[in-house]
């Protein structure tokens, strides 16, 4: 984790570390000192007097309020270091790039039409990412203005505002994907442009969270269950499209990263605030299936309460619950194998959503058979 830094800034340089540091704390300081550059050049943002640690960043990021003269007052600060692993070292770049993106693909949809009650804010930036050298590699930082937020005592709002996202845009693109790739905390994901949604879900989000989940399983010797390796033996897309029968598949905007470290509202007027974004065009039921893998009976009901009344339910949403839910639990296998309990938990839960997506193949194979 990036050390907490308090770092006060003269008109040159910052001068003051005041608190104590890990051995990489020249890189924070060197990313402040970029940040303090940036909002030089552009006289409207004001001064940098003042940088805090605030909470937030993971994956490499750490997240700072920044006191300014002039200008806008307050700024949010999220910095990015490229990991040692990274074998492109402009990977902090564009992973806050994508996420750039993200929120100014987002924000088009923020307002609705005359009479369409719904409401969300999106964070737009101040800047283009602010990049700087490393030796070889290049950190990045994110600027956005500073919203003071809190958390939501109900999720209905969030789900209201999700839901409202969601049928905005659907069929706003022609395409599922992105303009640019994808990340979720430390996971990579790509966003090549494809017309049929069952081949992009396939090819570009199940089967490499399939395969990395494999390596790190083969690394840390827990055992991989007999459905999860037989969901991994399918031979491509065409054997999972029963599943997607009666679906609406127009592409919609996806937010990307749904869970309860992103549900945060305005202070100031309670509404949802939609942050952090993993944005793609696709399928919106994936969109909500890591609140209903994640989070606690009660919260998914508020969830859906709201996010219902916007994006109703497809008859056949059933058919595809668990195969959505399992790339989450797939991808947290993956990064976070953790001991031997932790890495057995992880196949448990992988391998009882892939038994009943199997199951489910099954029942509509004999379906069409009969």
């Amino acid at each position: 984790p990036a050390p907490y830094l308090f770092i006060r800034f003269n008109h040159q340089l910052c001068t003051q570390l005041v608190s104590a540091v890990e051995e990489d704390a020249q890189f924070w300081v060197r990313a402040l000192r970029a940040v303090k550059a940036a909002c030089h050049r552009e006289p409207s943002l004001g001064r940098v007097l003042l940088a805090e640690q605030v909470e937030g960043g993971c994956g490499g990021a750490a997240c700072f309020r920044l006191e300014v003269q002039g200008g806008v007052g307050q700024i949010f600060a999220k910095v990015l270091c490229p990991s040692p692993e990274d074998q492109n070292q402009d990977d902090a770049v564009q992973c806050l790039a994508s996420e750039l993106a993200g929120l100014q693909e987002l924000g088009r949809f923020a307002a609705g039409d005359p009479g369409d009650s719904a409401k969300f804010s999106v964070p737009q930036p101040l800047l283009p990412v602010v990049q700087w050298a490393i030796g070889d590699a290049t950190g990045a930082v994110m600027l956005l203005p500073w919203v003071r937020l809190r958390r939501p005592t109900s999720w209905k709002g969030h789900g209201t505002a999700v839901g409202a996202l969601h049928r905005r845009s659907l069929g706003a693109s022609a395409l599922h994907g992105f303009d640019r790739a994808g990340a979720v905390g430390r996971w990579r994901m790509t966003n090549s442009w494809e017309k049929d949604w069952v081949t992009f879900f396939e090819e570009q989000r199940l089967r490499p969270l399939l395969r990395a989940a494999m390596v790190t399983a083969d690394r840390t010797g827990a055992a991989v269950g007999p459905s999860t390796r037989h969901l991994a033996s399918l031979p491509g897309p065409e054997a999972l499209r029963p599943l997607f029968r009666g679906a609406e598949l127009r592409p919609c905007l996806l937010h990307g990263d749904l869970w309860r470290g992103n549900f945060h509202v305005d202070a100031e007027d309670g509404v949802p605030v939609l942050l952090d974004p993993a944005a793609s065009w696709g399928h919106h039921e994936m969109d909500v299936a890591q609140v209903r893998l994640l989070e606690s009976p009660e919260r998914q009901q508020e969830f859906f309460e709201g996010y219902e009344q916007e994006m109703p339910r497809a008859d056949t949403w059933e058919l595809r619950q668990e195969l959505y839910m399992l790339c989450p639990a797939l991808r947290l296998w993956a990064l976070f194998p953790g001991g031997e309990g932790e890495s057995a938990a992880h196949s448990a839960r992988c391998e009882s959503l892939a038994e009943q997506v199997l199951n489910h193949l099954r029942e509509e194979q004999s379906a069409e058979t009969w």
